[in-house]
């Protein structure tokens, strides 16, 4: 009679209000990504981009709807200038930050995020080997979610706006000379990521 009550007892406090229960929640997101954008006034390499930067990103859960994301994406490009010249535009992007998801959703999660840029890259066409890297910095505001497909596996869409302007300055025996590389803009990105996820005890209001 009492090993009855004991486990009578047990089950009603397991259907109680405010009892733990077990839910799936995703720690580590990865995947690779491609990025299309507007990549201000890279007028000499203007087209060079169009096929998009590809890549990879992740995002590691940090609380409870708080995610740390971060991001690099590579292109290299060789093209002829003419006259028998051969120029090389290479840029290794980087962002990294924070995302907010407000609500959980059935089949997904909307975000919001902040954070910073910061794009190394060359155009010579002297020297295909040693490349001379510049650098650029600023942040970023962006939106978007993810779409899940399997327990494993979701889809991202996200919309982001880069505020990253660029001046180089070049001195020659001939003058000194200002060359503008902004990459300011709006930028829009799809990856596929593999969720790795663990079990966390949630109480049941």
């Amino acid at each position: 009679m009492k090993t009855f009550v004991a486990l009578a007892l047990l089950v009603l406090y397991s259907r109680a209000p405010g009892s733990a229960v077990e839910r799936h929640e995703e720690i580590l997101k990865i995947g690779p990504a491609l990025s299309f954008g507007s990549y201000g006034d890279l007028s000499e390499v203007d087209g060079l981009l169009a096929g998009g930067l590809p890549g990879i990103e992740l995002a590691v859960r940090c609380a409870k709807r708080l995610e740390i994301w971060g991001a690099y994406k590579f292109s290299k490009t060789e093209y002829r200038m003419g006259h028998g010249s051969d120029r090389i535009f290479r840029i290794d992007a980087f962002a990294g930050g924070l995302r907010w998801k407000p609500v959980r959703l059935k089949n997904g999660e909307p975000f919001v995020g902040v954070g910073l840029n910061g794009y190394f890259f060359s155009d010579d066409a002297f020297t295909p080997f040693i490349l001379p890297v510049k650098s650029a910095f600023g942040p970023y505001v962006q939106g978007g979610g993810y779409l899940r497909l399997f327990r494993f596996l979701q889809v991202q869409l996200s919309a982001r706006y880069n505020l990253v302007p660029h001046t180089e300055k070049w001195t020659t025996p001939n003058g000194t000379y200002h060359y503008r590389t902004d990459f300011s803009g709006l930028e829009l990105s799809a990856g596929l990521l593999f969720c790795i996820s663990g079990r966390q005890q949630v109480g049941v209001q």
